[in-house]
C-alpha cells in the first residue's frame, strides 16, 4: 500500500512487474492507497476507516489457517506474506504503523518493508512502535563508510538534533558531482561540464557514486541521454533502539535504469499525465473533505 500521490503509484508499478518476472499471480496482489496528507476538519473518521480496514486485512492475512500441499498439514499463518509500504511522511507512516499494532499484527513474522520511512520519520515514531519491520534505502545515516563519518560529523556540528536523510545525503553529493566536472572542465558553462559527467566518480556518504550518460531506453532518439547514478541497495530493519541494521546490501552498485521496461517511454508518460489529469492537474489526490448530507 501506498500514498495516493504520483511516487507510490509509479513505484507499485515496478514492483508489480517484478513479481510477475518471479511468477507472482496477480490474485495474490493487492493495492491499497491512503491519504497523502492529514483529513480536512470532517474527513478524519472516513480516513481512520481506511487505515483501519487494511490492517484488520493484514491481519486477516496473517493469521488464516493455510494446509501444506504435499502433507496436508494444517497451520497458522502465512509465511510468505509480504507488505510493501510505500507511504510517504510522518503522518501516514505513524497511523499505518498504530493501525497495525491495533490489530495485532506481529512485525517479527509479518514481513512489512517500507520504502520512504526515513531515519528522522523513525525518530517522530512512539517508541517501539515499528520495531523490527524493514526499509529500503541505498544510504542510511548509520553506514561505516569514511566518507559518511565526515559528512555525518560535520552535518552533526552543525544540526546536533537533525538525523540525515537519503535525499539530503543526495543532494550533497549532487552538488560535490557537478563541482568535480566543472574542476576537470575548467569550465561553468553547461555544455563543457555536462561533457565531464561521462564516467565521472568521486567517493560520496552513500558509496562510490559513479555517473554514466547512457542511452533512455525504449525512445527512438539515440541521442537522448540519462545522466543518473549508479547506486547500492540496502535494507535495514528496526531495532528496538530505533537504529537501523543492514540486514542485506548488493554488492556492488546498479545501474540506473531512467525508463524501466518492459513499458516504453511513452507508455510511462502516460501513465504520469493520467494520473496527473485524475488528481485535477496535481501530483496527489485532494484531500477527503467532509461528506454533505
Amino acid at each position: 500500500m501506498g500514498s495516493d500521490y504520483v511516487y507510490p503509484h509509479a513505484a507499485n508499478r515496478l514492483i508489480r512487474q517484478d513479481l510477475r518476472r518471479l511468477r507472482v499471480p496477480d490474485e495474490d496482489i493487492t493495492e491499497h492507497y491512503l491519504p497523502l496528507d492529514p483529513p480536512e476538519a470532517g474527513a478524519t473518521l472516513q480516513v481512520d476507516a481506511m487505515f483501519k480496514e487494511i490492517a484488520d486485512t493484514i491481519a486477516a492475512e496473517a493469521t488464516r489457517e493455510v494446509a501444506d500441499e504435499v502433507t496436508g498439514e494444517v497451520t497458522t499463518g502465512v509465511s510468505d506474506l509480504v507488505v510493501l509500504n510505500t507511504i510517504n511522511g510522518a503522518w501516514g507512516n505513524r497511523r499505518f504503523f498504530e493501525e497495525l499494532k491495533r490489530a495485532r499484527v506481529d512485525l517479527g513474522t509479518t514481513a512489512v518493508l517500507s520504502f520512504a520511512l526515513d531515519e528522522g520519520q523513525i525518530e517522530e515514531l512512539p517508541e517501539g512502535l515499528a520495531t523490527r519491520s524493514h526499509v529500503a534505502w541505498s544510504y542510511l545515516e548509520s553506514l561505516p563508510v569514511p566518507a559518511n563519518r565526515e559528512f555525518v560529523a560535520a552535518w552533526r556540528r552543525e544540526h546536533p538534533e537533525t538525523p540525515v536523510s537519503e535525499p539530503m545525503a543526495n543532494a550533497y553529493t549532487a552538488v560535490h558531482l557537478w563541482a568535480e566536472a566543472a574542476r576537470l572542465a575548467k569550465s561553468f558553462d553547461v555544455p563543457d561540464v555536462l561533457a565531464k559527467t561521462h564516467g565521472l566518480s568521486i567517493s560520496a556518504p552513500g558509496d562510490v557514486e559513479y555517473l554514466e550518460a547512457q542511452d533512455i531506453a525504449h525512445t527512438e532518439d539515440p541521442n537522448d541521454e540519462s545522466f543518473h547514478a549508479w547506486r547500492s541497495i540496502r535494507i535495514a530493519m528496526i531495532t528496538e533502539e530505533g537504529e537501523l541494521k543492514v540486514e542485506w546490501e548488493n554488492p556492488a552498485p546498479i545501474a540506473p535504469d531512467s525508463w524501466p521496461g518492459p513499458a516504453t517511454t511513452g507508455e510511462w508518460e502516460s501513465f504520469l499525465a493520467e494520473l496527473k489529469a485524475s488528481w485535477g492537474g496535481q501530483w496527489a489526490a485532494p484531500p477527503l473533505t467532509a461528506e454533505v448530507p
